[in-house]
C-alpha cells in the first residue's frame, strides 16, 4: 500500500483534525470526508464519542462495524463483528430477482416460499420479504445459517425491520443427510422435514466462495483482518505442498466451489423451481453454470453481472431471452467466449459476474422465460 505524503496529511489536517486518521483508512480525501460526516452524524454532539469512533476506523475496522449498520436495498441492517457485512452487489441481485417475480406476480403461488442458505445478517430474506410482501398474499421466508452468532443478529434485524414473514433456523448445508454421519449441527434437509417445511419455491444463497489463495492475495486488508473467514472461505482442505502451478490453481478453484454442489443438491431436495447463487466473478460464475448444465434437471441458467437489469435487449420482451452484453468490444468478446465454455449460459447486465440463476418448470414462467 503506497504511503501517504506529509503534504497530503497536512492538507487533510487543515480541513479537519480527524481527517488524517481517517485518510489512513480510506486512502483518498473525498472518502475520508464522507466518512467523517457520517461519523459526526452518528456521534452527535459527543466529541469524545466521535474521537473513539475515529480511532476505531483509523485501525482499519470497517465503517459498517463502527457505525453499527449498513443499508441493504431500502433496509438498514445491523452489522456486528463476526458476521459478514452485507454488500450492495448482493442487494442488486435480490432486487432484480424480486422485480422479475413481481412483474409476473400473477403467475406466482399465493404462498410463495423463499429459502436463503448461509443467511448471515438475514439481509437477503428480509429484503425479499420487504419487496415481495404484500404483492404476494401469503409468502414465507426462511434464513438458515450454521453460526449461532449470525442467527442471533438475523433475529435482531428481523425485529428492527418489523418482518412478519421471515424466520431463521440453524443447520449445516455441507453436512451429510445420512443420520449415521451426522455432525454436531443438524443437516439441512432432515431439519426442514422435521420442521414440516420440506419444499421451497425459490432458493437463494450467498455462500463462502473465496479460495484460500485469493483470500491471502487479493482480498482487501480490512476484510481479511475484520470480517469472519468462515463466511468468506469454504471450510475445506487446501492443496498439498509441492504441487505444480496448474494443480494448485485447480485445487484452489475446487475449494472455492465447495458449496455449489451442496446448494444444487439442496435445491433438488426442496424442489426449488428458481435458484440464485452468488459467485465471486465471471470465471467462477461460468464454472457454476457448467455444474448446473451438467447436472441436468434445470431448464435454463444465466449468469448475472453486478447490474443485471442493465443492458440492451435484442427483440421485444424479456420472454425472448436474448441479451447482448452492454459495452461491446473486449467485454462483449470475453462474454461470448465464456458463454461457449458454459454450454450456452447467457450473461446479463453490466459489471463483474455476480450471480448464477437457474430455473425449471413453472419457475421459468415466474421469471418471464416463456
Amino acid at each position: 500500500m503506497p504511503r501517504l505524503s506529509p503534504n497530503h496529511l497536512l492538507h487533510a489536517h487543515r480541513l479537519h483534525a480527524h481527517l488524517p486518521a481517517l485518510l489512513r483508512a480510506c486512502r483518498d480525501l473525498p472518502s475520508a470526508q464522507n466518512e467523517l460526516r457520517w461519523l459526526r452524524e452518528h456521534a452527535g454532539a459527543d466529541s469524545e464519542r466521535l474521537r473513539a469512533l475515529v480511532r476505531r476506523r483509523a485501525k482499519g475496522v470497517p465503517l459498517q462495524y463502527v457505525l453499527g449498520s449498513e443499508f441493504f436495498g431500502d433496509l438498514e441492517i445491523v452489522c456486528k463483528p463476526g458476521v459478514l457485512i452485507p454488500r450492495q452487489d448482493t442487494a442488486a441481485a435480490i432486487t432484480h430477482l424480486a422485480s422479475l417475480l413481481l412483474q409476473y406476480s400473477k403467475r406466482l403461488p399465493p404462498n410463495l416460499r423463499v429459502l436463503d442458505l448461509c443467511t448471515g445478517t438475514g439481509c437477503i430474506p428480509l429484503l425479499a420479504e420487504h419487496l415481495l410482501h404484500p404483492a404476494v398474499p401469503d409468502p414465507h421466508f426462511l434464513g438458515v445459517d450454521v453460526s449461532l452468532r449470525c442467527l442471533q443478529l438475523a433475529q435482531l434485524n428481523a425485529s428492527r425491520c418489523r418482518a412478519q414473514r421471515t424466520r431463521f433456523l440453524r443447520a449445516d448445508v455441507l453436512a451429510s443427510n445420512d443420520a449415521s454421519n451426522a455432525g454436531p449441527i443438524e443437516p439441512l434437509l432432515p431439519l426442514l422435514h422435521r420442521a414440516g417445511t420440506p419444499t421451497w419455491d425459490v432458493l437463494i444463497s450467498n455462500p463462502p466462495y473465496i479460495s484460500p489463495r485469493h483470500f491471502v492475495r487479493t482480498t482487501a486488508r480490512s476484510v481479511r483482518n475484520w470480517e469472519p473467514k468462515l463466511a468468506l472461505v469454504p471450510r475445506s482442505a487446501t492443496g498439498s505442498a509441492g504441487e505444480d502451478a496448474d494443480t494448485a490453481v485447480a485445487n484452489d478453484d475446487a475449494v472455492a466451489d465447495t458449496f455449489y454442489p451442496a446448494l444444487l443438491r439442496a435445491a433438488d431436495g426442496v424442489g426449488a423451481k428458481v435458484a440464485l447463487f452468488e459467485v465471486a466473478d465471471l470465471e467462477q460464475g461460468m464454472r457454476v453454470a457448467g455444474m448446473v448444465k451438467r447436472g441436468g434437471g434445470w431448464d435454463g441458467v444465466e449468469v448475472w453481472r453486478d447490474e443485471p437489469g442493465v443492458g440492451n435487449m435484442q427483440g421485444s420482451g424479456h420472454e425472448q431471452g436474448v441479451w447482448r452484453v452492454e459495452g461491446g468490444g473486449t467485454e462483449g468478446e470475453e462474454a461470448k467466449e465464456v458463454e461457449e465454455e458454459a454450454e450456452g449460459a447467457r450473461v446479463r447486465g453490466r459489471g463483474e459476474g455476480r450471480s448464477v440463476v437457474c430455473w425449471r418448470g413453472e419457475g421459468g414462467r415466474w421469471l418471464g422465460q416463456g
